[in-house]
């Protein structure tokens, strides 16, 4: 659908005011007229549309939501047009311009559109724009608050990107993000503790793994879901990586085993994601490149991708077998920067 041809349609409605007209008493002294042919204000229509998450809930474009109900697209257009300072007579007609484009039930008693308006605004921080991975549960604000206190740094919220094999990225007071990666490094304090400092300059506190277990699940509960188009290079590419894996054959090697590595390189046909005897991943670019279009849709260039696993603590190194008279048998592949775990 054209969500330009939308906006000249509201415009034109806009101008018309008819319909079916319903008045209830909203918060305050504040009365709201709730119709049928409800138009957006045109130009902050346009305006919200430039935004990425509101132009995907108008259109129903986030799959990584738990339902594709109308109300819950309802929530998210209200937070962003809220979070733009549109007025409650604004947000209820964006809301029920919405229905009618997608063919749903308006709902124009009124009560249901209140009711959204107070929960909306009551939310912890304001509004929060579709997508920007808040938690709607109440026990998150005590979460982040004894990870604030044992970590050392301010944390506004924790966003989840891309599903069961996702990554985890903090949000601070002040903007800065920390992008931890996927559920393996969290548990990780090493690298937990790398990557705050990279991003911060701050050095969380050192723990036993133990204590880091019960750290790390305050991150993982706390956590809110974003879809995967919000994330950035790196959380993108941990998300390729993970799902191309899963979607490959892993073939276990023994690097000290000269003649068995020497037969898995030269008869591998197509393989290109091995594991070590460290437990360490290791892959092969051209084969992993291959993988990403047909597994995650996206066409990355080589040099691209060879940026991002570097930045990803990723290395470049040779797989040697032993030499004979068919020649030295070598494979260069990418090492991760520690253990691989399939299932994080």
């Amino acid at each position: 659908m054209s969500t330009i041809r939308d906006a000249m349609e509201y415009r034109r409605q806009e101008r018309a005011g008819e319909g079916n007209v319903v008045q209830m008493p909203a918060t305050g002294k504040t009365n709201l007229v709730f119709r049928e042919d409800a138009a957006p204000p045109f130009d902050k229509f346009l305006a919200l549309l430039e935004d990425r998450p509101a132009k995907q809930a108008w259109e129903h474009k986030l799959k990584d939501l738990p339902d594709q109900e109308a109300s819950t697209y309802d929530a998210l257009l209200a937070r962003c047009a809220i979070n733009a300072g549109w007025s409650d007579q604004e947000t209820v007609n964006l809301l029920l311009a919405h229905r009618k484009q997608h063919h749903e039930d308006p709902r124009i008693d009124g009560a249901y559109y209140l009711d959204l308006l107070k929960r909306t605004k009551a939310e912890p921080g304001g509004a929060t724009p579709a997508g920007a991975g808040r938690s709607s549960d109440p026990a998150v604000p005590d979460l982040i608050a004894k990870l604030n206190r044992a970590l050392g740094i301010r944390i506004e919220r924790i966003t989840k990107f891309g599903g069961n094999d996702g990554t985890y990225e903090l949000t601070l007071e002040d903007g800065r993000k920390v992008d931890l990666g996927p559920a393996v490094n969290v548990l990780n304090h090493r690298l937990t503790k790398a990557a705050v400092a990279s991003a911060t300059t701050e050095v969380i506190p050192p723990y036993k793994q133990i204590q880091w277990d019960k750290v790390a699940s305050y991150i993982f509960k706390a956590a809110g879901l974003a879809p995967m188009e919000q994330a950035s290079d790196q959380q993108e590419l941990w998300w390729w990586l993970r799902t191309c894996v899963s979607n490959a054959t892993v073939q276990d090697l023994e690097e000290s085993d000269k003649a068995g590595l020497t037969k898995v390189i030269r008869e591998r046909a197509g393989l290109w994601a091995f594991r070590n005897e460290r437990g360490e991943l290791l892959i092969s670019l051209g084969g992993f490149i291959k993988a990403i279009p047909l597994n995650c849709g996206a066409r990355p260039t080589w040099k691209d991708i060879c940026l991002r696993l570097r930045k990803a603590g990723f290395r470049p190194r040779d797989l040697e077998g032993r030499s004979d008279e068919d020649g030295k048998a070598r494979l260069n592949v990418w090492q991760s920067p520690g253990r691989w775990e399939a299932d994080a």
